[in-house]
């Protein structure tokens, strides 16, 4: 078997166990609709790459995407389980996505 079937064969593993996992558990809703933001996300940054016609924007997502992924989990449960920890964390969550947003657009493409 060559090494492009093994890595063919991965990413379909992959893919299977993600879609099971989407699917098959309690909190699916939940985790579908936490997905559906990040794809929206990405999405709408796709139309935008296409045209500025350079790809390599998809890297300024990666610490906003997670930010906005934690934000939407914060705020879809009930208003009363929120704590002060809670927000603690959601700021440092925040500010450490922040941080790694900046990094990448500042640095030169």
């Amino acid at each position: 078997m060559s090494k492009r079937n093994i890595i063919r064969l991965a990413l379909v593993g992959i893919i299977a166990a993600l879609v099971f996992f989407l699917f098959s558990t309690p909190f699916a809703p939940l985790l579908q609709q936490g997905f559906g933001v990040i794809m929206s996300g990405l999405t709408i940054l796709w139309v935008v790459s296409l045209f500025i016609k350079d790809a390599s924007i998809i890297d300024i997502y990666w610490g906003l995407g997670f930010v906005l992924v934690t934000w939407f989990y914060f705020y879809s449960f009930d208003p009363e389980s929120r704590t002060p920890r809670n927000y603690v964390f959601l700021n440092l969550h925040g500010l450490y996505g922040g941080r790694q947003l900046l990094a990448l657009v500042s640095r030169p493409l």
